[in-house]
């Protein structure tokens, strides 16, 4: 899956949980790859597909982007892990991180309602089957 693959499943993943979204630019984004709305809330998230530790650049990239966009939160997702650095550094700023842990425990919570209404969601069906499935690059 590439990287602009897993922003649109990144995107999609929170659209089951009730979000709407749309995409920035590839290029001169800010810092945030997808913002997302619900309610009177506006998230600015920064995914980052990595195969090894995700550091200190992407949390200030989410925190830079939060406030160019005028969001209420900033996040950070990764098929990865982040370095203790990353951790201290979203700690302090309240940057919210989102690793291969929580990335799966999203998923596995979204397992049976996915399962029971797969073509429904046409837009993550698509990327799936594009992707082989297959969002991490690490084994």
């Amino acid at each position: 899956m590439d990287g602009r693959y897993f922003e649109e499943f990144v995107a999609e993943i929170y659209n089951l949980k009730g979000y709407s979204y749309e995409l920035t630019n590839n290029t001169g984004d800010q810092g945030l790859d997808i913002i997302l709305y619900k309610d009177d809330e506006k998230v600015g998230v920064q995914c980052k597909r990595f195969t090894g530790k995700v550091g200190n650049k992407a949390v200030q990239e989410a925190f830079a982007g939060k406030y160019f966009y005028e969001c209420d939160k900033a996040v950070v997702v990764t098929p990865s892990t982040f370095t203790k650095s990353a951790r201290d550094l979203a700690s302090k700023l309240q940057v919210t991180l989102v690793d291969k842990n929580e990335l799966d425990s999203i998923l596995s919570n979204l397992q049976e309602y996915l399962l029971n209404n797969f073509f429904k969601h046409e837009k993550i069906t698509e990327i799936l089957i594009n992707s082989s499935i297959d969002i991490s690059m690490a084994t």
